[in-house]
C-alpha cells in the first residue's frame, strides 16, 4: 500500500526533465573513518551452538597495517563477539577472518 502511494505521488510531480540525484553514496565516496574505540566488526553466533553466522564490519577501519581487528569480547544480548583495532597481537587473539561458508553485510 505504501509503494502505490509512494508511486502515485510520484508520478503526479513535474520534474521539468531535471535528473534526479540519487540518496546513496558510493563506497568510494564514504569518507575512511578510522575505528579507534569503535569495533572494527560483529560477529554473530547461533546462542545455543555459539558457531558464527555472520561477519558485519563496520564502516571505520584500523588506523594503518600495525592494527588487526581482533576479538575482544561478546555482546550476549545481540548474541554476537565483538571486535576491536588492537597492536601487539598474541597467537592467541582471534582476527576477523573472511570464510568462504560465512555470509557479511559490507
Amino acid at each position: 500500500e505504501f509503494a502505490e502511494q509512494l508511486e502515485k505521488i510520484l508520478k503526479e510531480m513535474q520534474f521539468d526533465n531535471r535528473p534526479l540525484q540519487r540518496a546513496t553514496v558510493s563506497v568510494d565516496d564514504r569518507p575512511n573513518r578510522i575505528c579507534y574505540d569503535t569495533p572494527c566488526g560483529w560477529n554473530t553466533y547461533d546462542s545455543e551452538t555459539r558457531q558464527t553466522t555472520v561477519f558485519m564490519p563496520n564502516t571505520c577501519s584500523c588506523p594503518d597495517e600495525t592494527y588487526k581487528c581482533v576479538r575482544t569480547g561478546e555482546k550476549v544480548s545481540m548474541s554476537a563477539y565483538v571486535y576491536h583495532c588492537r597492536q601487539n597481537t598474541t597467537a592467541d587473539d582471534i582476527e576477523a577472518e573472511m570464510f568462504e561458508d560465512m555470509e557479511y553485510f559490507i
